[in-house]
C-alpha cells in the first residue's frame, strides 16, 4: 500500500467516524451552518493529518528494532509465541534506557536497518569467498605433496 492509498484509507475511516451516520457533505453547504460544517471539516482536517503523520512514521520505522546512537547498542523487542512458535515484534513504544550508557533509545528505521543487513551479508560473502579461496589453496597443496598432513 502506497501511502497515498494508506492516507485514502484513513480519511475514509476518520470521516466515518467523525460525522454522524446519514450525513452528506455537500460543495455548497447552507450559510447557516457553514461555521458548524466548517468546524467539523476541520476537526476531520487535523485528525486526517495526524493521521497520516502516523502512518507515515509507522512506515519509516522498522518495528521492534531499537538503538543507542552513542554506543550503538541494538535491541530487538520480539514476542515469542510458544504455542505455535511463532515470532513476532514488540511494537510498544521502548521506554528503557541503553544498558551501556543509560541514554534513550530510538528507533531504527528501515533505511538503516537494510542498511546493516547488506554490511552484515557483504561481510558473510566476503568471508564465504576467502574460505572456500584457502579451501582450493589446501586442496592444491596436498594434490602437490600428498605426504603433507
Amino acid at each position: 500500500m502506497t501511502p497515498y492509498q494508506i492516507a485514502e484509507e484513513i480519511a475514509q475511516r476518520v470521516a466515518c467516524d467523525l460525522l454522524p451516520p446519514r450525513t452528506i457533505i455537500t460543495p455548497m453547504s447552507p450559510p447557516e451552518s457553514k461555521t458548524g460544517r466548517q468546524r467539523q471539516i476541520n476537526r476531520l482536517r487535523d485528525k486526517l493529518a495526524l493521521a497520516f503523520s502516523e502512518a507515515i512514521k509507522s512506515e519509516r520505522e522498522c518495528p521492534g528494532v531499537w538503538v543507542c546512537d552513542k554506543c550503538g547498542f541494538t535491541q530487538f523487542k520480539s514476542i515469542l509465541h510458544t504455542q505455535n512458535g511463532a515470532i513476532s515484534t514488540d511494537a510498544r513504544p521502548h521506554l528503557e534506557p541503553c544498558p551501556n550508557d543509560g541514554r534513550d533509545m530510538r528507533p531504527v528505521t528501515w533505511k538503516e536497518r537494510c542498511e546493516d543487513l547488506a554490511k552484515i551479508c557483504e561481510g558473510q560473502i566476503l568471508r564465504a569467498v576467502k574460505a572456500e579461496a584457502r579451501i582450493v589453496q589446501l586442496e592444491h597443496e596436498r594434490f602437490i605433496d600428498p605426504d603433507a598432513p
